[in-house]
């Protein structure tokens, strides 16, 4: 008996790392990413779990095995703070309000980059974005009144189905009221 279930086991555990190699668009998981040297010193300088570094541990980026550079530039390989955040190799820090959403139209308009991250979520969202009201420029300023950082937040991501996410369905109202309760904003 004890030889079948050993049998058993080796074989299972055959069939499941064949299937992981083999498997069209795997995705690494956190774990198996490419060095994070940003995590590394973002880590050490920041007091605790508010800040991005933290935050970014739970994202569904980072789970997808997204670098920081993904976002904001640079090179994650480098442990040399001006050799990591090198303008010739892209990097673009925290771009400003007018800026940002271009970061995530960068990979969540294109189809293509989307399911090579195993993710068939729609790309067609920011054209509906800026379509809609919530993408006009405000009265006092000449940024859009929202973005994706609004509703979705930055650096702590989860997935719609996950209930940590900002736009959870049943946290939509509260997401909502945040902004159209307030009698200063609207």
């Amino acid at each position: 008996m004890y030889k079948y279930f050993i049998s058993l086991i080796i074989s299972l555990l055959i069939i499941n790392f064949s299937s992981a190699k083999t498997k069209k668009n795997f995705i690494p998981n956190a774990s198996q990413q490419t060095v994070n040297e940003c995590l590394t010193c973002h880590f050490d300088n920041e007091d605790g779990n508010g800040e991005p570094a933290h935050l970014f541990k739970k994202d569904i980026h980072f789970n997808k095995g997204i670098t920081c550079a993904g976002c904001h530039g640079g090179d994650p390989t480098k442990d040399d703070m001006d050799e990591a955040m090198d303008k010739n190799k892209g990097y673009i820090g925290v771009p400003s309000k007018a800026e940002r959403y271009k970061v995530c139209i960068k990979c969540h308009s294109d189809s293509k980059k989307m399911k090579s991250f195993g993710s068939n979520i729609p790309t067609d969202q920011f054209e509906k974005l800026k379509g809609s009201i919530h993408f006009t420029k405000s009265i006092n300023a000449s940024t859009p009144i929202a973005d994706c950082i609004t509703c979705h937040s930055v650096h702590n991501i989860a997935s719609v189905k996950d209930p940590r996410s900002t736009v959870y369905p049943t946290k939509i109202p509260k997401l909502c009221k945040s902004c159209h309760s307030n009698a200063s904003f609207m």
